[in-house]
């Protein structure tokens, strides 16, 4: 009875990781995008 919920266990640490990924990248591209707007407020 465990062999078929280890699959179901690997998917939702994929389906984790991806999450956490997308989380990291979107945070970095609004910084990006904070760090570009002070220096473009700051040349203007």
């Amino acid at each position: 009875m465990n062999e078929p919920a280890t699959p179901q266990k690997e998917r939702d640490r994929g389906r984790e990781i991806i999450i956490a990924s997308t989380i990291v990248i979107m945070t970095c591209i609004l910084s990006c995008a904070a760090v570009l707007i002070v220096l473009i407020l700051r040349a203007a």
